[in-house]
């Protein structure tokens, strides 16, 4: 059974021996379905991979360095994208971004190593984690800071709300939404509890809060600052 500790020292996933069969299978399989999208194909390997090599204790962080180091070749090799392209040619997944950045670092050749490339990661973290999204006006002042938790969850929270209402009281808009859905919520959590139906605010904003606020802090204890607006 894998499971997730919140605690204040480190976020880690922790694999045991038990066999629980609590897998909403058909959540795992609507998120798998669309090899077009093979990002989530090098997670599920990533984590295959470390339960092969008997780790039965691991990080968040250890399992995108991983997915880098599977995806390398086949983006470098072969120029494959893993999430399509944007009409404006841009590349939009972030795995792939953030193999292209690496490349642009570290110089590595396609053929570089696992070793060689984990220890790129580790030298070139900072530069990575810029590669996430973030509004243009704010992108050249966050450098290596976070935003405020608060104002910034209750603002993002809110406006995640509004759009969790719209879908829920209106079909046509509930079935855009599942036509859209797989290029914006990446996470099964997001599929599974947050915009299942029936939702008060509360436990909306709760959800969010205990999935976010693990990622802010990992970051916070990092040494990433919070910047100012």
């Amino acid at each position: 059974m894998a499971e997730y500790h919140n605690a204040k020292t480190d976020y880690i996933l922790k694999i045991d021996g038990a066999y629980e069969n609590t897998l909403d299978v058909e959540g795992f399989a609507q998120m798998m379905k669309d090899p077009s999208y093979c990002y989530k194909f090098y997670w599920l390997e990533a984590i295959v991979n470390l339960i092969a090599q008997d780790v039965a204790e691991t990080t968040f962080d250890e399992i995108i360095d991983e997915m880098i180091a599977n995806a390398w070749y086949s983006v470098r090799e072969f120029h494959i994208h893993l999430s399509g392209m944007q009409a404006d040619g841009k590349v939009r997944d972030g795995l792939e971004r953030a193999i292209l950045r690496l490349t642009e670092l570290s110089d590595l050749p396609a053929n570089a190593s696992k070793l060689e490339i984990k220890n790129a990661i580790r030298e070139y973290n900072d530069e990575l984690w810029n590669l996430m999204p973030m509004d243009s006006t704010l992108n050249s002042s966050k450098n290596n800071r976070l935003p405020k938790w608060d104002p910034f969850f209750r603002l993002f929270a809110e406006n995640q709300y509004v759009m969790y209402e719209m879908i829920q009281d209106k079909p046509e808009l509930h079935k855009k939404f599942e036509n859209c859905y797989r290029d914006n919520l990446h996470s099964i959590w997001a599929i599974q509890e947050l915009y299942r139906s029936g939702n008060s605010r509360e436990k909306f904003f709760h959800i969010l809060q205990e999935n976010m606020k693990p990622v802010y802090d990992s970051a916070r204890r990092q040494g990433y600052e919070v910047w100012e607006r």
